[in-house]
């Protein structure tokens, strides 16, 4: 056992003193949340990682550079999101709820709707989020209930990949309001062009 920290077992999860968190619907079992969160090494608010070692607020889509040995559940890359569907049981795939024409709902959110686009926090009040917490919230109760399963970055890629078929690389989630907003604009101007 690497993890030094004391471990809680809760409801559905375990969690350390560092805040790390393991979903036994995650990891299949709880045998194998518990034995994912013993394998965390100097990690601190991390949501179902497994053999990570001193990396911070990652998730089990994360692509941060501290995670040293970082196993995937399934083996999958780490790579981009595009192995999201492998990354997770199927059957929390499947319930991953879908958003009918989601690029273009977030952007008329932010430029006609009256929601504004924050990029420090997933969510600051119910017209207010950044571009991963505007994914989450426009999937409703069930995209909550993702973000509560996997964490907001994570939820978002999922959200996004069911409900565009595309993949998107998670540090759009952390640019700048501009850049997001012109993301949006090109991907919804992209969409209409090959209708």
């Amino acid at each position: 056992m690497k993890n030094k920290n004391a471990i809680t077992e809760l409801a559905d999860h375990f969690q350390d003193d560092s805040d790390n968190s393991c979903y036994f619907d995650f990891f299949g079992s709880r045998e194998a949340a518990k034995e994912a969160i013993e394998s965390l090494e100097g990690c601190h608010c991390c949501t179902n990682c497994k053999d990570c070692s001193y990396c911070s607020t990652c998730n089990s889509s994360s692509r941060l550079t501290g995670c040293y040995g970082l196993e995937r559940v399934s083996g999958a890359s780490n790579m981009c999101g595009k192995w999201i569907s492998s990354v997770i049981p199927q059957y929390l795939f499947s319930q991953v709820p879908t958003v009918e024409d989601l690029n273009e709902k977030v952007l008329n959110a932010i430029s006609v709707g009256g929601g504004d686009l924050e990029m420090t926090r997933w969510h600051t009040c119910q017209t207010t989020h950044c571009y991963a917490g505007w994914i989450v919230d426009l999937a409703g109760e069930a995209g909550y209930a993702t973000e509560t399963q996997v964490g907001p970055e994570f939820a978002a890629m999922m959200i996004h990949h069911k409900s565009t078929g595309g993949y998107i690389d998670p540090a759009i989630f952390y640019g700048d309001p501009d850049a997001v907003f012109d993301f949006l604009r090109d991907q919804v101007t992209e969409k209409g062009d090959k209708k």
